[in-house]
């Protein structure tokens, strides 16, 4: 690990010092790279009347309006997000919720915004180590509605680990949980083995809330979509049933693509090197 995890947040604690030294150039790097295929957000966001919401955000425009309008709507206690990248989401999600832990094995990444938002705690770790932390506090504290965003780790592992330990908790209030990239298939297939069923209160899973698709920077990998579940304070009365609205789209797509063939990082490397020369 890079790094000793800690929460950390806006009461003036230090940040956490990293062990190894971090590439800081390469991080900015990355930050620019995606922010080139946002240009047209900050028009969007300022016609919208949310020109606070305009940071760099690793999501397609109408997910970042289904994130938005959720919010808006739900008007969440608490805010829990898995991954915090270079803060677009998560200005969100400050800006609509009460209170919001955003989490990240990246300190860069809560270094970078340290002092934006003033409701915001940063967990800097493992989300395997700190989201079970974060978890049992809100669990305990919550008097409001909960909305937890899962977009850290995006290996099947990785997701099937997050959204264990998010089936772990029991709300009293309805809590929203969102999935980034339910169209990528390693994720998808950690959404998919997640235990639902384990938890009574989980009453709705939709994995195409809103579909993925392929885009061109990564030459025909498939990212985005989103995952919606609903928990709620009663109980589940009915078999769950986990929805895949646009699975004969996702197959179609994914016969065509370098998953299905195992070219999958031969391709993404060379479409990456290739856009980051074409934008520089």
């Amino acid at each position: 690990m890079w790094f000793v995890g800690t929460i950390h947040g806006h009461n003036g604690n230090k940040l956490v010092t990293p062990k190894l030294k971090l590439d800081t150039e390469a991080f900015e790097r990355e930050v620019q790279m995606v922010d080139r295929l946002s240009l047209e957000w900050p028009v969007i966001a300022s016609a919208l009347g949310l020109k606070d919401l305009d940071l760099t955000w690793q999501m397609d425009y109408c997910e970042r309006a289904c994130l938005i309008a959720i919010l808006q709507n739900l008007r969440p206690e608490f805010g829990i997000e898995v991954g915090t990248f270079s803060g677009g989401s998560l200005a969100a999600l400050s800006r609509f919720s009460q209170r919001v832990f955003s989490l990240d094995i990246n300190p860069l990444s809560s270094q970078r915004l340290e002092g934006r938002f003033p409701n915001v705690t940063y967990a800097v770790g493992d989300s395997k180590v700190e989201l079970p932390r974060v978890l049992e506090q809100v669990e305990r504290l919550q008097s409001g509605p909960i909305f937890i965003l899962v977009d850290g780790d995006h290996s099947r592992s990785g997701v099937l680990a997050d959204l264990s330990n998010v089936l772990k908790f029991r709300p009293r209030f309805p809590t929203v949980v969102m999935c980034h990239d339910s169209f990528n298939p390693d994720c998808r297939r950690g959404m998919i083995e997640a235990p639902w069923a384990s938890n009574p209160h989980v009453h709705l899973v939709e994995l195409d809330f809103e579909r993925g698709g392929i885009f061109e920077v990564t030459q025909g990998v498939m990212w985005g979509g989103l995952a919606l579940a609903v928990m709620l304070p009663e109980r589940r009365q009915v078999p769950l049933l986990i929805g895949q609205r646009h699975q004969m789209l996702f197959n179609a797509i994914y016969r065509q693509s370098p998953h299905r063939h195992g070219w999958i990082h031969k391709v993404v490397n060379r479409g990456l090197r290739r856009f980051s020369r074409r934008a520089c």
